[in-house]
């Protein structure tokens, strides 16, 4: 597989772009199988753009995939990738999340959502492992470990989640777009932003090559890590000085007068700011009537299953993958610790669904916001490619042979442009719909299909204290999914009585 520091391969295929690659392949043929069975392949799906980094083992007949191995990736490679790769714009509404269940709710949450989540990823690799030694088989992603788990109903249900998953998140991204550049220039109303996305979008949507798009979608990731350290500033400072900032309305100081006194008003501000510290409202330490909606953003924000075995067939060292992946989980774990529990701490019952919504409108959060929002908006192209290229190939997929065919194919992309945007377009909150697609979709993709797959997989070989936690995995996911959904429709529901 290629490295996983470089831009997604397949963006750069044109075979794969342009409608080759959902031909039927021929079957995989597995060379330790003497008797040359084979198995039907279904098509790789990337679970997200952040995880479209598809590594593929080839099998003994070369067929591997829509791309060609490029070398592997060392361990400190796949560390720090997959570190960075788990981050998404979810992070920024989980001060909101640890608002709805407390500081020490949000921690043991957040610890116990990482933990299950883990196990289960492992559980992929575990799966991988024992359908190579027990059937001569080689599975290259999650599709293919339902399709061995449960045949065709496996493969489809996997196939679904993926699908609602990656379709939340574009939608997500334009209601975060939306939201964030209502902030910018307030005389904008959020549904005007959703609407001036609209036609960049289904113009990048009809193209065939991205390849240029996807080195440009790196302008999301530096946004979004700048955004993190410059919201973890403000959260100090507040926590320092209190949250009841008045920067003076000054992004410019203009003449040396103005900026006199616009410094002094600053810390006038900041002397009645340290007095008035109390004022914010107390810090809950635990509410666990706000667990469904933090479960939802838990889940949303942990969604990186997608990764596993590409990841794990991209490494030069495979045998070390738990322990490159359980660090980097790790890791990830620790900063949304430390970012929600921060954020919530600074800005207490005041936190927004969105915490940049907190920070003063001074040039340099405006300028953050605006980066951010450009980022994203290259990137909702790469992420929709997927769910594009499922979606034609179940139409019937055709080549642009024709002027019809490319306007055939150029409208089934623009109509799924426009339905995000309707969804979008009618949907007020970011935080609630992120919590809903967290518990609904990610959340049987994270902890309810992988504990399936293995029981059914490896029930024979397996102990009763191991499937007594298989067991409650399922639950888990099952009843943290049920629940997490319902809250997040009450809340929607409320929400749109508000607007």
């Amino acid at each position: 597989g290629p490295r996983l520091d470089e831009p997604p391969m397949y963006l750069a295929n044109e075979d794969y772009l342009g409608g080759n690659a959902f031909a039927n392949p021929p079957p995989a043929t597995d060379p330790g199988n003497t008797g040359g069975e084979s198995w039907p392949q279904p098509p790789a799906v990337s679970i997200r753009m952040r995880d479209a980094v598809s590594m593929e083992e080839p099998d003994s007949m070369g067929h591997g995939g829509h791309m060609k191995p490029h070398g592997k990736s060392s361990n400190l490679q796949t560390f720090t990738n997959s570190v960075i790769c788990f981050v998404g714009s979810g992070v920024l509404g989980l001060p909101f999340a640890f608002r709805h269940v407390g500081a020490l709710g949000g921690v043991i949450g957040l610890a116990l959502i990482c933990s299950v989540s883990l196990h289960c990823m492992y559980l992929m690799v575990d799966i991988k492992h024992i359908l190579k030694a027990d059937k001569g088989l080689i599975v290259r992603d999650y599709a293919d470990i339902g399709y061995q788990a449960f045949g065709l109903t496996g493969q489809i249900l996997v196939s679904a989640c993926i699908l609602l998953t990656q379709t939340g998140f574009c939608i997500a991204y334009l209601i975060f777009i939306s939201e964030s550049m209502r902030e910018v220039q307030s005389g904008v109303s959020k549904r005007t932003w959703i609407v001036l996305c609209m036609p960049i979008l289904v113009l990048a949507s009809w193209l065939r090559s991205l390849k240029a798009i996807a080195k440009l979608s790196l302008i999301a990731m530096v946004s979004l890590i700048t955004s993190l350290f410059v919201v973890l500033a403000f959260d100090l400072q507040v926590l320092v000085m209190g949250n009841d900032m008045d920067f003076g309305g000054h992004s410019d100081l203009g003449s040396f007068a103005e900026g006199k006194a616009a410094i002094s008003k600053h810390e006038q501000a900041m002397k009645q700011m340290a007095e008035c510290v109390d004022c914010r409202g107390h810090v809950k330490i635990l509410d666990i009537t706000g667990l469904p909606y933090f479960f939802g953003v838990g889940c949303y924000c942990f969604e990186g299953i997608g990764m596993v075995l590409p990841v794990f067939n991209g490494m030069k060292m495979p045998e070390n993958f738990k322990l490159v992946w359980g660090g980097a989980c790790t890791m990830v774990a620790i900063l949304y610790t430390v970012f929600g529990l921060l954020g919530y701490m600074a800005f207490r019952t005041d936190v927004a669904d969105v915490i940049t919504t907190n920070l003063p409108a001074l040039a340099v959060t405006n300028f953050m916001k605006a980066s951010l929002c450009v980022g994203l908006l290259l990137t909702y192209p790469l992420m929709c490619v997927p769910i594009i290229e499922q979606v034609e190939r179940r139409l019937g997929r055709t080549t642009d042979t024709t002027r019809t065919d490319v306007a055939a194919r150029n409208i089934v992309r623009s109509c799924f442009v426009f339905g995000t945007g309707i969804v979008a377009y009618n949907v007020p909150r970011f935080g609630v719909f992120i919590s809903l697609v967290g518990a609904s979709a990610s959340a049987a993709l994270a902890f309810v299909l992988p504990a399936l797959f293995y029981v059914k997989v490896n029930f024979k070989n397996t102990g009763t204290c191991h499937l007594a936690f298989l067991a409650v995995c399922i639950v888990f996911g099952f009843i943290g999914g049920a629940l997490g959904t319902l809250s997040a429709l009450t809340d929607m529901r409320k929400s749109f009585s508000a607007a």
